[in-house]
């Protein structure tokens, strides 16, 4: 706990946070004029440096923000067996109605 305390009062102390929302900001700024002179970019967002660029298939024809297929054979998108109860063997059997998925 003493760590967690020393950190943030260094992050404080020192204008951390205020310094990443500065460079963030910039950040943003030129990302997005890059993504909108190359169409791979979808989307590009963020808060401070903490920053998150999609790239897209500009051939395909899903819009920007539609999560890709599932895998064969991945588990269903959600903790739908810790959501139901059921066993690690019936993941076909746990359906998750998409409103209540990963919601608590």
């Amino acid at each position: 706990m003493a760590a967690g305390a020393a950190t943030l009062a260094y992050v404080r102390e020192n204008g951390l946070a205020a310094r990443a929302d500065t460079l963030g900001a910039r950040m943003l700024g030129r990302l997005r004029e890059f993504a909108a002179d190359h169409p791979f970019v979808g989307d590009v967002r963020g808060r401070g440096l903490m920053i998150g660029v999609e790239l897209v298939d500009p051939a395909a024809d899903t819009p920007a923000g539609t999560p890709p297929p599932p895998l064969p054979g991945s588990p269903p998108p959600c903790s739908a067996r810790a959501w139901t109860g059921a066993s690690s063997s019936s993941w076909a059997d746990a359906a998750v109605p998409s409103s209540a998925c990963c919601r608590r």
